[in-house]
């Protein structure tokens, strides 16, 4: 199967919940993170949005607050009783972005050493360490 997508991406549905807002016209529009990368991001929400529509978001990671992203939706599809949405970024301050690229590729480095078997999968300064919450996970003690 091709992978179209540009940037690493972080899954969330199956690992953490994390809520999202979004405005749209001024209405907040509540909705739960499916993955993010620092192109876009998949959420789950109630409401159907049109495609192009433009969105104003804010959303928080740990200790990562992102208050100003600008995003238009790409696609929507139903499911079940909800819609999943993906949302390509317009603007993202840049340093965030680049966060946002490090935890996935920490991520991503994870699960590869995960699917290796490899016994050392965790490492000191794996900036997705925070929200991660895998059997493989090595508890840091104080020194």
């Amino acid at each position: 199967m091709l992978n179209r997508r540009k940037e690493e991406r972080i899954p969330f549905l199956d690992k953490i919940y994390h809520a999202i807002q979004l405005v749209i016209d001024k209405e907040v529009v509540p909705g739960i993170m499916v993955n993010l990368s620092s192109g876009g991001i998949s959420i789950i929400t109630f409401a159907k949005l049109k495609i192009n529509q433009p969105i104003n978001m804010a959303f928080k990671l740990q200790s990562l607050i992102i208050k100003s992203v600008s995003g238009k939706v790409v696609w929507c599809k139903k499911v079940g009783e909800m819609w999943r949405i993906g949302i390509a970024f317009t603007k993202i301050d840049p340093v965030n972005a680049q966060t946002i690229n490090y935890m996935a590729a920490d991520f991503a480095q994870c699960e590869r050493k995960i699917s290796l078997k490899e016994k050392n999968v965790c490492f000191n300064k794996c900036s997705y360490y925070r929200m991660c919450n895998k059997p493989q996970k090595i508890t840091k003690t104080k020194k």
